[in-house]
This record gives C-alpha cells, sequence and structure tokens, in this order.
C-alpha cells in the first residue's frame, strides 16, 4: 500500500475538507469482531463495516469507529442532531439534512484505499420507507428512530 507523504497530505488537504489517514494491520490473531469489541468496549456509539467485493466470502478490509463528532437521528418526524454535548431539533426532512450533511464533509480520493474512506455510517429503519413510497405502514414501537447516521473524523 501506498505511504502519503506530508508533500501529498497538504495536496489532498487542498481538495476536501477530510483527508483519509489509514493504517494497514497484520492481524493474524486478531479479527475484526473482536477488534470492534475493544475499541467499543467504553463507547456508547461504535461500528464495524466489513467490505465484501463480487462473490468472495472474506472482507477484504474492516472499517471500525468509535465516538462520533456527529449523531443526526430521525424520531417522530422530528430531525435530530446531536454534536460536541449540543442537541438541537428540527423539522427539515431528515434525508434533506443528511445530503448537506455529506456535501459539505468532502473527501478526496486516494490511490489505493478503498472507496469507502469516511462518511455517514448509520441505517434507515422500516418506517423510513414511507419518505421514499407511498406506502401505508403498520404501526412500529413507540420512541424507535426512523433513521439514525454517524459521522467520526
Amino acid at each position: 500500500m501506498h505511504i502519503t507523504s506530508f508533500d501529498e497530505f497538504k495536496e489532498l488537504a487542498q481538495r476536501g475538507t477530510f483527508v483519509p489517514v489509514y493504517k494497514e494491520i497484520v492481524a493474524d490473531l486478531l479479527t475484526p469482531v473482536s477488534a470492534f469489541l475493544k475499541i467499543a468496549e467504553h463507547s456508547d456509539y461504535a461500528f464495524l463495516l466489513e467490505s465484501v467485493e463480487g462473490g468472495e466470502h472474506v472482507g477484504r478490509y474492516s472499517f471500525l469507529g468509535k465516538d462520533p463528532f456527529l449523531i443526526l437521528r430521525s424520531r417522530e418526524g422530528k430531525t435530530i442532531i446531536d454534536r460536541a454535548g449540543r442537541t438541537s431539533a428540527s423539522d427539515k426532512p431528515f434525508m434533506a439534512t443528511l445530503r448537506e450533511l455529506m456535501a459539505s464533509f468532502d473527501s478526496p480520493f486516494v490511490p489505493g484505499l478503498p472507496r469507502f474512506t469516511g462518511g455517514a455510517v448509520g441505517y434507515l429503519g422500516y418506517d423510513a420507507a414511507a419518505w421514499f413510497e407511498p406506502i401505508e405502514l403498520q404501526p412500529t414501537a413507540e420512541s424507535e428512530d426512523e433513521g439514525g447516521f454517524m459521522l467520526f473524523d
């Protein structure tokens, strides 16, 4: 894997708001799940994302993160942003807010790295289907988030 020089890093920083920083780890005795359990142990928010391409059965990359700098949630029609311990809510549509946030966090392509080098990690729940299609939803449990995404640096 290519090692980025400091001059290359500065040039990449001119092309985006975030520059991917990576470390390749030889982990003969460490599985992605055991690594995740170690980093997530003292964190309320963490993720493990495994990549599998084509017909492969083994992941090429493992992405791990904890302690996001921003959490975006949708609950009962409200869009909620948690950033640096401050929470704000609005009536602005969740997906429009997510698109705006993602447009402000641009990361340049770095040859040799996987396509995913950062961004939002999260989910859309069952109720979010109504945002995209005119469907009749069955009632779900109260106070469940319709969707949630975390951003990590």
